[in-house]
């Protein structure tokens, strides 16, 4: 069953699937909002971009629950492999810029449980990488996938999810 999580994405699914994948590849508009309802496949689309991307980024899959911006710029750096010292952050900021550094695609599942602080202190740090870090943040709620997508400005694009997966979808 896991395997094929990783391969598989419902049919109505493909068409945000595939713009997220165009979008990885955008330098210039580094974060996107999907927005989708409890039981619509954000998580199983996540893993499945994770997947597909893993060629020209480097994927990292967290959920929100419980990020300060010191614990998220630790997981970023872990995936990054990046040994460090001092604050992290500040050495999430250098090892992002280093020559030859892959882009980094955070993918950033149940993003309702942000805490306004981490929030903030993600949209400064992927305006500040320069295209070296994307965001894609997943919630339900519809105002507020509006409200960040408005709070990062830059042509940042809500995709919707508007249907449950069917049973079908998840056999």
């Amino acid at each position: 069953k896991f395997g094929r999580l990783a391969v598989y994405a419902p049919a109505d699914a493909e068409r945000v699937l595939a713009s997220l994948e165009e979008w990885s590849c955008d330098a210039e508009r580094p974060m996107r909002v999907l927005r989708g309802q409890q039981g619509s496949g954000k998580s199983m689309l996540l893993a499945v971009l994770a997947t597909r991307v893993g060629r020209h980024a480097l994927p990292v899959c967290l959920s929100a629950n419980g990020l300060d911006p010191d614990t998220l710029a630790c997981a970023l750096l872990d995936a990054l492999g990046t040994p460090w010292e001092g604050t992290p952050r500040v050495a999430l900021a250098r090892a992002v810029q280093q020559p030859g550094a892959r882009r980094v695609l955070l993918l950033l599942d149940d993003a309702e449980a942000l805490a306004p602080r981490t929030e903030m202190w993600l949209f400064d740090f992927v305006r500040r990488s320069g295209g070296a870090v994307h965001a894609l943040l997943a919630v339900r709620d519809e105002r507020l996938a509006t409200e960040l997508a408005n709070a990062f400005q830059s042509g940042t694009t809500v995709l919707a999810l508007d249907a449950p997966m069917s049973r079908e979808d998840t056999d």
